[in-house]
């Protein structure tokens, strides 16, 4: 199971339901990474990326009630029954999905944007991971990582 993800100094994902930067080669890399591969996330993150698949890719959302124009699991169980069967998905969020499936991962793709949140951001308990690449910039850094 593979998670992308841009992730604050101080662990944030997100405040007020959306990215709390504007970051072009982020998208760039999310998109390079992502395109053409499922999607996972939460229902959460559905809403805030405007409850519209994203174009080329087939998009899930994890929700108790049923999401319509996108593939929907209820349970975690046949959720990962779908990844195993399709090892290209991507998981992109949120924070309690990332956080319930950690122990079945083994990639995890972050950005780490150079900036501190603060008190009103949405955090994520990252999991204990080793750095197998990383290229830094000014205001943030790319890392492929292997969950332990």
């Amino acid at each position: 199971m593979r998670f992308i993800l841009a992730v604050s100094t101080d662990n944030k994902i997100a405040v007020g339901g959306s990215l709390p930067w504007k970051i072009s080669h982020d998208l760039r890399w999310f998109k390079m990474n992502t395109y053409g591969c499922p999607i996972i996330m939460g229902r959460k993150t559905w809403d805030s990326i405007g409850r519209k698949p994203l174009p080329g890719r087939t998009n899930i959302v994890v929700s108790r009630h049923n999401v319509p124009g996108v593939k929907c699991y209820r349970y975690l169980a046949a959720l990962i029954i779908y990844i195993q069967k399709n090892p290209k998905a991507w998981v992109i969020g949120g924070a309690t999905l990332c956080q319930q499936l950690w122990k079945s991962g083994d990639i995890l793709v972050m950005t780490r944007v150079h900036r501190t949140v603060g008190d009103h951001g949405l955090e994520i308990k990252l999991p204990n991971m080793r750095t197998l690449w990383s290229k830094s910039f000014k205001d943030y850094t790319f890392s492929i990582n292997k969950i332990v």
